[in-house]
């Protein structure tokens, strides 16, 4: 997760080593190998919910500008996209749910205050946000504190 965080800020763009590997790591967490059931539904669902996700943005988007928006052009990089259903494998959909949503608020809160608090006195050229690097941080974060944040008797029917 470092990894993808420091190459996102430093490039913007993530390599497609470090993709993979991320497939394969949360892969092993889930166990997909295993052909479980209850887990390609969870990923179905998930997958479900970006999907919807992404329509909505393209159609309001386009609602907005008059004319057929493609999001990945000049809103959304590939690598925030591969990054949001590579860790829909993961996450159970009411985890990815909640991450999704509570990673997007607090990655807007926080450039709201970094504009409000350093645009005048930093003028830059950047515009674009590194998603997937700053969720990355945040699903590290969530990995490592996932015990103490639901009592153990809310993740046994959570996950």
């Amino acid at each position: 997760m470092l990894i993808i965080f420091f190459e996102d800020i430093r490039n913007r763009a993530i390599s497609l080593w470090v993709l993979l590997l991320l497939v394969i790591g949360l892969s092993i967490q889930k166990r997909l190998w295993q052909f479980q059931e209850e887990a390609y539904l969870e990923i179905s669902i998930n997958f479900l919910f970006l999907a919807i996700q992404l329509v909505l943005l393209t159609i309001y988007l386009s609602i907005k500008y008059k004319q057929l928006v493609n999001i990945c052009l000049h809103y959304l990089g590939a690598g925030d996209i591969v990054f949001l259903v590579i860790i829909a494998l993961s996450l159970s959909p009411l985890e990815y749910i909640f991450f999704y949503i509570g990673s997007l608020s607090i990655i807007g809160c926080g450039i709201i205050i970094r504009s409000a608090l350093f645009t005048k006195s930093f003028h830059t050229n950047q515009t674009s946000i590194p998603l997937a690097g700053l969720q990355a941080i945040l699903l590290l974060i969530y990995f490592l504190f996932r015990n103490q944040l639901y009592p153990e008797w809310l993740l046994v029917h959570l996950i």
